[in-house]
């Protein structure tokens, strides 16, 4: 199984360096990427936001006058996005209108807190979980006579803590809102409404 390294938030190829693995074969390098996407998915579902943005590419619009045509401001026509958005390219017609493909969705190997609770993650899921091929991997302080019992190096778990395995709720400022939250009503529900409310005062 060959994943498309664009699809991945941290690449294989870093992990298995953590890994103490310098020339990973490409079976390793297959197992690695699945788990990256197994960890990713978890985000994702957590966020409600795809990791990796999606191109999407916007014909015959036209910049707002006086921002920068590579900012997302620019373009109005972004809004129709539910998502955030970047300019990745824009070409102009000879009309004066303009072809702009955006990037659309959280830049997930761009954001730095990101990138750290999948490679943290992933780099966990291989030392504790065989069943991607590597061997389970223990940091072990002692071993009791005859070695029938091993006392493992507990991993710091406190909340903020150096050391300590980034948790999910940690990326909660990057989760997708809803847009289509009701606003309070500000108008009466009818035009006598106020007239008879204050009759029963």
């Amino acid at each position: 199984m060959s994943v498309d390294p664009q699809l991945l938030v941290v690449e294989p190829a870093t992990i298995a360096s953590r890994k103490g693995i310098e020339t990973p074969t490409q079976g390793q390098l297959d197992s690695i990427a699945a788990a990256i996407l197994d960890c990713q998915a978890d985000v994702e579902n957590f966020l409600n936001r795809d990791l990796i943005p999606v191109s999407v590419t916007l014909e015959g619009i036209y910049p707002m006058p006086g921002f920068d045509p590579d900012s997302w401001r620019a373009w109005p026509d972004g809004h129709q996005f539910d998502d955030d958005y970047a300019v990745a390219s824009r070409t102009q017609g000879p009309d004066g209108s303009w072809t702009v493909q955006f990037l659309v969705g959280l830049n997930g190997p761009g954001t730095h807190p990101i990138v750290r609770y999948v490679t943290a993650h992933t780099l966990r899921t291989l030392r504790e979980d065989e069943s991607y091929g590597f061997e389970i991997e223990r940091d072990v302080t002692s071993v009791s006579a005859e070695g029938q019992s091993l006392q493992m190096v507990a991993r710091p778990s406190e909340d903020g803590t150096v050391g300590s395995l980034p948790k999910m709720k940690e990326l909660g400022r990057y989760k997708r809102r809803s847009i289509h939250q009701r606003t309070p009503r500000r108008e009466p529900l009818w035009p006598n409404y106020g007239a008879w409310n204050a009759g029963l005062r």
